[in-house]
């Protein structure tokens, strides 16, 4: 399916301005008009951390000590069934997995600013894109898909040592979708209070975009952000999940060796009111193909458009009871608004990163 770029170009900005530094906006560019990068994190170069002890959810009492800076985080795997072979090495992307299963989620959860970004104006706009490699296992049926989101964190930081769905005694419950039965906190702090928006990409499915209401509950599952209405995935009993299927056609399946563009953006259309889109595009870059993609728009959310968003979240969930991993090389972040401080030091320097890596879409 492919995403006209008139749709694009009516809820955007026709300028953005950086640091005092204003931009020439091509009004036929959707990446340009989103050049503005808030954050920009290429894997296996830029020092982030991953699974930070912390911030641990057997023991919550710590802040994480990965403050997000422009290029770097903390990732904390959370996942329903064994993801403790995920990895972020030097020179090597993250490596998210979950092993042969008829069903089961893993992602990955991050703070990408320390300070929220509101969408204040209409046109205001925000969009995370993630490239990945398929390495094993991903988005093969109607069941299983590919997911991101971003959401805004309300000041709590994702709880680390959730990466072991396995775990069956209380004590030892270390991922999401077990009980939390003898826990403190429980279905409390973490990711649990987070408001946002997730994407799923199927593989001959329909993609769907999910609201993620704030999340209790009596297990781990409070503590998902990704797949949305599944085992393991977003549960919303603290709220009313709403769900956005406007997509007309089904995506193809991932080929297992390719890499892929995933993005979504968030833009603020009227007052109050979000328009959603997502876009999947065959290759490093959101120039290839597209595989899948639609647009959505929710209703009004106050909430959130006051709040801004600081947070986000990649996963996928399998399905048909093979192992999969996603190798997570790039994770950017890109609005068409100012980057409030303390950001906008770091930002200067990649802005011409963000133009160089993305080409022009018509």
């Amino acid at each position: 399916m492919s995403i006209s770029s008139n749709s694009k170009r009516n809820v955007a900005l026709a300028g953005a301005c950086l640091g005092g530094i204003a931009f020439a906006i091509p009004q036929s560019s959707q990446a340009a008009l989103l050049s503005n990068v808030v954050f920009n994190d290429v894997l296996a170069t830029n020092g982030s951390t991953i699974n930070s002890a912390a911030q641990s959810y057997v023991s919550p009492t710590n802040p994480d000590p990965a403050t997000p800076t422009a290029t770097s985080t903390n990732y904390d795997v959370a996942s329903s069934k064994n993801a403790t072979t995920s990895s972020l090495t030097s020179g090597s992307p993250l490596q998210l997995t979950i092993p042969s299963t008829s069903s089961g989620v893993s992602e990955v959860q991050a703070l990408f600013t320390s300070t929220p970004l509101p969408l204040i104006n209409v046109g205001d706009a925000i969009e995370l894109t993630v490239t990945f490699t398929d390495n094993t296992g991903l988005n093969i049926n109607s069941s299983s898909s590919v997911d991101i989101g971003l959401y805004n964190s309300g000041g709590s930081a994702p709880y680390s040592n959730l990466q072991n769905g396995t775990a069956t005694s209380p004590s030892t419950v270390t991922g999401i979708n077990n009980s939390g039965a003898g826990l403190p906190n429980d279905n409390t702090g973490g990711v649990a209070g987070w408001l946002g928006y997730e994407t799923d990409a199927f593989g001959a499915s329909k993609p769907k975009i999910y609201t993620r209401p704030a999340q209790s509950g009596s297990n781990n599952v409070a503590q998902a952000l990704v797949s949305a209405t599944t085992t393991g995935g977003v549960e919303n009993a603290n709220g009313t999940q709403s769900t956005y299927t406007s997509q007309s056609s089904a995506s193809d399946p991932l080929t297992a060796g390719n890499v892929y563009t995933d993005e979504f953006s968030i833009t603020l259309s009227s007052p109050g009111i979000y328009t959603l889109t997502q876009s999947l595009y065959s290759g490093a870059t959101d120039t290839g193909s597209i595989v899948n993609g639609g647009t959505s728009t929710s209703g009004p959310l106050s909430v959130l458009t006051s709040a801004g968003f600081d947070g986000l979240a990649v996963g996928f969930r399998e399905s048909d009871s093979v192992a999969g991993e996603m190798d997570i090389s790039q994770v950017e972040v890109t609005t068409n608004v100012a980057v409030p401080e303390p950001a906008t030091i770091g930002i200067l320097s990649l802005a011409g990163l963000g133009l160089m890596r993305r080409r022009r879409r018509t």
